[in-house]
């Protein structure tokens, strides 16, 4: 949606750049805010900075994913749980949450259960264990490569249509 400020909200984008920039952080971003209320779909850095050359970390892609889908209200429901994954018939908690910023938690955790993006399952067994044990990390800090976008993308667009 456009939107553009009496001043610009950043100071280290291109003036050529703002219109679309202003347009994504802007309140009422998604298409799927009818009511246009809801958070941009895109958080800045800080205040009056985008950081438009930074990388975007697996938690910032959540964010912007499950933003455009329209579902502020259920991931800031979601925020304060423990943040889980599916695995067959279990719920398995993510070892690395606490590297998550508390106010991506819902937004990972959405992304999550849409199966949007993944998390990164380990199998280990003792000597004397009767059965393996299941371990989950979602690595919320890494950059996301061009690959797993394509990859967060095409899941999105599945959610999208649903």
């Amino acid at each position: 949606r456009q939107a553009l400020p009496t001043a610009p909200s950043f100071s280290d984008v291109a003036e050529a750049d703002a219109p679309f920039i202003e347009a994504v952080v802007a309140k009422g971003a998604a298409f799927r805010d009818g009511k246009q209320v809801q958070k941009g779909v895109i958080l800045p850095k800080v205040s009056g900075k985008f950081a438009p050359k930074d990388a975007v970390t697996r938690s910032e892609l959540a964010y912007s994913l499950v933003q455009t889908l329209g579902l502020q209200a259920e991931a800031e429901e979601l925020g304060a749980g423990d943040i889980t994954v599916q695995y067959k018939d279990e719920r398995v908690k993510i070892e690395d949450a606490g590297k998550i910023p508390a106010e991506l938690r819902g937004y990972v955790q959405l992304a999550l259960d849409l199966n949007i993006l993944n998390a990164k399952f380990s199998v280990s067994q003792g000597p004397f264990d009767l059965k393996p044990k299941v371990t989950a990390t979602f690595s919320p800090i890494e950059k996301v490569t061009r690959g797993e976008f394509a990859v967060a993308m095409t899941r999105f667009y599945n959610a999208y249509l649903q």
